[in-house]
């Protein structure tokens, strides 16, 4: 982590030098360095230190791509267009025109700071899209994006509402009616000259009136849903632990042998090595840290996902399909005991078997066929 860091300030900085370096000069210099810059590195490092390069590459494909696994992941799934309108509603429109202001401006005249942003939540975006997780990274550029939509539209329609206000204000005149003769009398002449002198007319942009209305309807449509979506979130009541996990666990930690390991004893990784008293618990992933807390036994398996895959992972363990096979993996993982339940058969068997075979998935042992609709004879159902 320290060499990253080190290396994201000084890579910062050269970008920055570069920058200065093609000041002035033909603007689409700039990003062809940047892209010859990235393919000297990159051959570099393939050539010194294959295993960095490799690391990188998969590092970056795992952050922006989608693999059948992550699918198994609820935080790691893909971003769904209800999700996305669910969660963020009128502020991606709002996102979308600041976007557009940003695109507006920098045409107009050179801001790299509305640039960078601009750059920064495309990133964040299709992050997000390929991974649902870093919705709480896009909230940002959200709200910064919504912010500059919004500036914008209220710097072009602010000064028409003002024209039309004075433009109001102007036509505006006291009854005549309530003038007596000697008034009108007196204030002939006046009145003659001052016909000539009429009001001018206000010249209204209604497009820039339009935008401020519009944007203003959906800025007041987000904070309003926003706060909703918030309110119910926190008003309603906390997810818990399902009781017979719990029984279940509170039973192993009283009513197993002890690992051998001290469950609050930090260890060195690199000399660390186990009592011969120790031994697994085998369960889907999920549940490993529970089986860690509160049992305070090892898991085989853990949602760092470690101890999932390989023939002697958990998913091995659990589409395996004779008895034989299954007691190998548990020798091989010195396990004593075996959690199941009823979720493990049901809504999480397809995610075990694309675990197992991210190509043929749940296909081997399910079949899926189509059959009458509850609700009308004519359509069909999975």
């Amino acid at each position: 982590h320290v060499y990253a860091y080190v290396a994201l300030i000084a890579g910062t900085a050269f970008l920055y030098l570069l920058a200065r370096y093609l000041k002035g000069k033909e603007k689409l210099y700039y990003p062809l360095s940047l892209i010859g810059c990235g393919v000297i590195v990159s051959a570099i490092l393939f050539v010194a230190s294959p295993q960095l390069f490799n690391l990188l590459v998969n590092a970056f494909f795992a952050f922006f791509g989608q693999a059948p696994v992550t699918e198994t992941v609820q935080e790691a799934r893909g971003w769904t267009t209800a999700g996305a309108w669910s969660n963020f509603s009128y502020g991606l429109i709002l996102m979308a025109g600041g976007a557009l202001v940003i695109l507006y401006n920098a045409f107009r005249e050179d801001r790299p700071q509305e640039i960078f942003a601009l750059v920064w939540s495309v990133i964040i975006f299709y992050s997000t899209w390929q991974h649902v997780r870093y919705e709480y990274y896009l909230a940002i550029n959200i709200a910064l994006l919504s912010a500059i939509c919004v500036s914008f539209a209220i710097g072009q329609g602010s000064g028409e509402v003002a024209r039309l206000a004075r433009g109001v204000t102007s036509t505006s005149k006291p009854d005549d009616r309530e003038e007596d003769s000697d008034d009108r009398a007196s204030k002939g002449k006046k009145s003659k000259k001052s016909e000539k002198k009429k009001t001018p007319p206000v010249n209204t942009s209604y497009l820039g009136l339009a935008l401020l209305i519009v944007t203003a309807i959906l800025g007041i449509l987000f904070v309003y849903t926003s706060v909703s979506f918030s309110y119910v979130n926190a008003s309603s009541s906390a997810i818990s632990m399902n009781p017979d996990w719990r029984d279940s666990l509170e039973w192993m930690a009283n009513n197993t042998p002890e690992t051998g390991v001290d469950y609050f004893t930090i260890y060195d990784k690199s000399t660390f090595k186990y009592p011969n008293s120790s031994y697994g618990v085998m369960s889907w992933w999920d549940y490993g840290h529970m089986i860690t807390y509160i049992a305070q036994r090892i898991p085989n398996a853990n949602p760092f996902q470690a101890g999932v895959s390989g023939p002697d992972g958990s998913a091995a363990y659990f589409m395996a399909t004779n008895e034989s096979t299954a007691n190998t993996i548990l020798d091989h993982d010195s396990t004593r005991y075996v959690i199941t339940d009823a979720e493990m058969d049901t809504g999480k068997f397809w995610a075990m078997a694309t675990w197992f075979n991210t190509t043929a998935a749940a296909e081997p042992y399910e079949t899926t066929v189509l059959v009458p609709g509850q609700t009308a004879a004519s359509s069909y159902q999975s």
